[in-house]
Parts: C-alpha cells; structure tokens; sequence
C-alpha cells in the first residue's frame, strides 16, 4: 500500500505554514513549520475540562482552521469533508474529518445539475 504524500498547507502569505501528514482516509496529523510553531488555538465555551478537543488552531500565518470547515479550503488535496475534530496531545495535533452528510461515508460531490441522463436524482 502507497502511504499518501505529505501535504503542504499554506498560511495567509503564501508561505508554507504547516503540513498534513495523512495517517488515514479520515485522520491526519499537523506539523508546523518555521515561525508557524507558534499555535493560537481554542477550545469550547461549553467545554471547560477539554474533552471534546480544540475549536480551532490558528498557526503564525495561518490559515485558521476550525472545527465544522471543509478541509479541502486549506489545499486541494485534502479531502472535501468537514473537520470534526481537532485534538493536541503529546505534540502531535491531529484532524478528524467526516463527510458533510453523516449517513454518508463519502466525500462531497458537486451539485446535481439535474439534466445528467446518468445522474440517479435526474431519472
């Protein structure tokens, strides 16, 4: 099996902030790079013992990324799915994505133009 390549993220001007290192379809590790080790991040108000992890993360430089976007606005390659989880432990932050549709378990698609003959919502 071909591990995927490491994705290099970048912030706000054009430098190479952070790379998402993919450890599955659904989970990938952040890796700062340069200035950008230094990390705004937040949890939830509603959340005070920080068990559902981080709301956001913010590298110098950003971009910022928060819980709830689409993981493909940071890079193309990553996948179209929304961030579910961001986690900080032990040094390692990671990225759970989830398909937008949670009875779905696939990657957004484009809308349905309702004219495609092969489409099943146009039949």
């Amino acid at each position: 099996m071909r591990i995927p390549d490491p994705i290099k993220i970048k912030g706000h001007y054009g430098t190479h902030t952070c790379t998402a290192i993919p450890l599955s379809d659904s989970l990938f590790q952040l890796k700062f790079e340069g200035d950008s080790v230094m990390v705004r991040c937040g949890g939830f108000a509603d959340d005070p013992t920080g068990k559902q992890g981080l709301s956001f993360i913010d590298p110098a430089g950003g971009p910022f990324i928060g819980v709830g976007s689409i993981a493909q606005k940071y890079h193309k390659d990553l996948p179209n799915r929304r961030i579910k989880r961001i986690v900080s432990n032990e040094g390692a932050t990671l990225i759970h994505v989830e398909s937008v549709d949670d009875d779905l378990d696939e990657p957004l698609g484009e809308a349905c133009s309702l004219t495609d003959p092969d489409c099943e919502c146009c039949q």
